[in-house]
């Protein structure tokens, strides 16, 4: 439609009439992208990390094999998106920084760099795949330097000299030439509460009114969280070291103990 983030509101409007605006909600996409990361460290790999405010970095070393292939794990993500009806773009490099900039500047929805293939995947990008301040861009397209491979070809003395050392620095972590650390997300355990007796118990009514005391303290802490839940196990431990377990699942979730 000719419209792009960052225009002015009345020439959004004034090229599409009846566009339908509505307020941002910076807070909800921020809950919304680590509920999305939170899932993907439990269930696609143990190293998920929020990229930018708006992506997520998924380091897929030692697990892509487990969901079919690198290209498959793809699919499957964007697959999940959409069910969200989220639209979703993936880019799989040797570093979270080029990722980024394939994700986000490259021309498809599954990108695919080779191991060692930054440097070419990365040269006809813009500048700004880099995540350089503004005002740096502005000062480098000045000077006749648009893409990421005029950056590659300048030697590294004058361009630390032109442009200062950040720039050197997320260039060299877009090339695979130094770490970049990141903040994992670190999916919390589900809620639980147990109770130990100093003797076993085995009378029904003492296990009943145990079990009505860990139920009523599991749902205070669901209720304090602003949780519910869905499935819901009794795991009791008897003195021969067995385990007795019983489940109990519910359509929608709860956290209301007479339930």
């Amino acid at each position: 439609l000719g419209l792009y983030a960052g225009m002015p509101l009345t020439q959004a409007r004034a090229m599409v009439p009846g566009l339908n605006v509505r307020d941002a909600d910076p807070e909800a996409d921020r809950a919304l992208l680590a509920r999305i990361g939170t899932f993907a460290a439990r269930t696609v790999s143990p190293l998920v990390a929020i990229s930018s405010g708006d992506g997520l970095w998924i380091d897929l070393t030692g697990v892509a094999h487990l969901h079919g292939g690198e290209q498959q794990t793809c699919v499957a993500l964007l697959r999940f998106c959409a069910k969200l009806g989220l639209g979703a773009r993936i880019a799989v490099a040797g570093n979270g920084a080029a990722a980024h900039a394939l994700a986000r500047y490259g021309t498809a929805r599954i990108g695919l760099c080779p191991a060692g293939g930054e440097a070419d995947a990365l040269a006809a990008l813009p500048v700004e795949a880099l995540r350089l301040a503004p005002r740096r861009v502005d000062t480098m397209r000045t000077l006749g330097i648009e893409r990421v491979a005029d950056l590659i070809a300048m030697p590294r003395a004058p361009l630390v000299r032109r442009f200062g050392a950040e720039t050197l620095a997320r260039l060299d972590q877009a090339l695979g030439r130094a770490p970049e650390p990141i903040d994992p997300i670190v999916p919390r355990d589900a809620p639980m509460a147990e109770l130990r007796f100093a003797e076993p118990i085995g009378d029904a009514g003492a296990i009943g009114q145990a079990i009505g005391a860990l139920v009523a303290e599991l749902c205070e802490t669901l209720r304090a969280a602003g949780q519910g839940g869905r499935i819901w196990q009794l795991v009791c431990e008897r003195v021969d070291k067995e385990r007795q377990q019983l489940g109990l699942g519910t359509a929608r979730a709860t956290r209301d103990p007479a339930h």
